[in-house]
């Protein structure tokens, strides 16, 4: 239903935020918040580059906007395979 706390925190900052079971044959669900850099797989893309000036820009806007709506955690670079 998308209601989870983190998901509304991330709306309401200007964040993105991803929620999908990672399991692959157990359930192992996750909720990324943050920014998106790209989306990679077979059925989109192989691959996504960000210039660095871009990509330092990002971090500083997001780890300010993570800050300001309270989300838990360290913030840091996720990458994850999600596959059907």
């Amino acid at each position: 239903m998308r209601r989870h706390p983190l998901m509304i925190a991330a709306r309401k900052a200007g964040l993105r935020h991803y929620w999908a079971n990672f399991g692959f044959g157990e359930e192992k669900y996750y909720v990324f918040v943050g920014a998106q850099i790209g989306i990679i797989g077979a059925e989109i893309v192989a691959e996504v580059g960000i210039p660095s000036e871009a990509f330092r820009t990002m971090i500083e806007e997001t780890t300010a906007k993570l800050r300001e709506a309270n989300v838990p955690g360290t913030p840091m670079l996720w990458l994850q395979l999600l596959s059907t």
